[in-house]
């Protein structure tokens, strides 16, 4: 092992710091490490992946300055790029978690709601059902590795303590969340298609035979075939998740060239 590794320095020590910085950026961001997870394995996380990339680090860069302004906006954007990179998990994971309110209002769960333990927030049921089967298909991809590489490959292009964002990311950040109605819509068009069909046929019943009570027909008749639905398009929903994950490196690598 490099010699270097235990010449412990001020300049190491610093350095460190800026790595750790980033690293907690993107594991306090990530949702899957949410307010389930405590704050103190988030950071134990952050701090044994700094460990790991210290190594491989060159010195700090000598444009960086060493007041307490220079010092407080290195870390401030080392923080931002990191929690960036999470940034963009999350936006997804609000399309589904979207996708599956929708579709809870339809099968009339609109106010059956639960604690979302990554948000801390009151969600439908079908939302967190969603969410935990996205994050199940996340984990099961390795795609949790791909943020690993890319928080070690982001200290080649962007240099501790220099983060100077170019307006093209705001762009693309933008571009970035205003997929999330859309992903939401396809996600949840199959069964939601299907819900707004049987509505129109029960429509139509309770026009031609008044006798028949919808309401009391509809409800169980929409939760049931809802969740039918939803169990015959798991395949399209593993597929569609599947193609979002693995184009995650792609466009955080895209992000990090415009930071």
């Amino acid at each position: 092992m490099d010699n270097d590794l235990f010449n412990i320095s001020e300049e190491k020590i610093f350095l460190f710091m800026l790595i750790f910085a980033r690293c907690s950026g993107l594991f306090l961001s990530l949702p899957m490490f949410g307010k389930a997870a405590p704050v103190r394995i988030r950071l134990g996380l952050s701090f044994m992946t700094a460990l790991v990339i210290l190594p491989l680090m060159p010195s700090l860069p000598a444009e960086l300055g060493q007041n307490i302004g220079d010092v407080a906006i290195a870390f401030g954007g080392e923080i931002a790029i990191g929690f960036t990179f999470g940034f963009v998990v999350q936006l997804f994971v609000a399309a589904v978690q979207l996708s599956g309110q929708m579709i809870g209002v339809q099968m009339g769960f609109g106010m059956a709601s639960i604690l979302d333990p990554h948000s801390g927030q009151q969600v439908s049921v079908l939302a967190e059902l969603e969410v935990f089967l996205a994050l199940l298909i996340f984990f099961s991809l390795d795609a949790h590795h791909y943020f690993i590489r890319a928080i070690n490959y982001s200290f080649k292009v962007i240099s501790p303590g220099i983060f100077s964002p170019k307006s093209q990311l705001l762009e693309i950040m933008v571009g970035i969340f205003g997929q999330i109605f859309d992903l939401s819509l396809r996600i949840g068009a199959p069964v939601m298609i299907t819900l707004i069909l049987l509505n129109l046929a029960l429509g139509l019943v309770a026009r031609t035979v008044p006798q028949i009570n919808v309401l009391v027909v509809g409800l169980p008749l929409s939760i049931g075939i809802g969740l039918l639905m939803l169990f015959l398009f798991l395949p399209y929903f593993y597929n569609f998740m599947v193609s979002i994950f693995q184009g995650f490196e792609k466009q955080v690598n895209q992000l990090m060239h415009f930071m």
